[in-house]
């Protein structure tokens, strides 16, 4: 079954996807996915949602959460294929101060992986496989405070869930006001790209 999906990877394995630059939040996010479910055929597309949260502690240390679910399907004539998925994980990281406003974050979080992948023709169920697992997910983020309002990040995650899989990834995040912001991302994975799009409430 395909492994995890990158919209999963964004939710948990950056804390800062969507370009955050406080390391006290709440998001939530929703993201358009494109994936390539099975060889040689059409990409499969769909929506996702999630959430997540991080919170500094002391010495540039943070904790991070994140909860993300979603589908993607592709139909051809009277045959549809579905794949449903959801992901929950929690980790911690560190950042550092590299001059100029800018940060470098570390992060290391432990996801477990729901997925479900289902056939049908007719109406009649061709194939149906479900399948969960867990693992690590690493993620390094650089992020630059572009004005007083606008922040850039660009970041790389790796997930050694099932096969294992390596996310790229690229956001901007502007305040509309004090304690909120909105946010743009696109990340690009081995089989899979995503969209994301964020509106996150500031706690610190």
């Amino acid at each position: 079954m395909k492994k995890i999906l990158l919209s999963l990877t964004l939710i948990l394995g950056s804390p800062l996807a969507l370009a955050e630059y406080t390391f006290n939040n709440v998001a939530l996010s929703v993201y358009q996915d494109t994936v390539e479910v099975l060889d040689g055929a059409d990409d499969f597309k769909g929506t996702s949602i999630g959430i997540s949260a991080t919170h500094e502690l002391e010495n540039q240390i943070y904790i991070v959460g994140g909860y993300s679910s979603g589908s993607v399907d592709l139909s051809e004539d009277t045959a549809k294929g579905e794949l449903e998925y959801s992901a929950i994980g929690f980790g911690a990281g560190k950042y550092f101060e590299v001059g100029s406003g800018a940060k470098i974050a570390i992060t290391a979080q432990i996801a477990m992986v729901d997925q479900e992948f289902t056939i049908t023709d007719s109406g009649f169920t061709v194939i149906n496989e479900k399948d969960d697992d867990s693992g690590l997910v690493l993620s390094l983020d650089y992020i630059v405070p572009a004005s007083d309002v606008l922040d850039f990040n660009i970041g790389v995650t790796r997930s050694e869930i099932a096969d294992g899989s390596t996310s790229f990834s690229a956001a901007l995040s502007y305040d509309i006001a004090d304690n909120i912001s909105l946010g743009w991302s696109y990340g690009q994975g081995d089989d899979s790209s995503s969209i994301g799009v964020s509106l996150r409430l500031k706690t610190d």
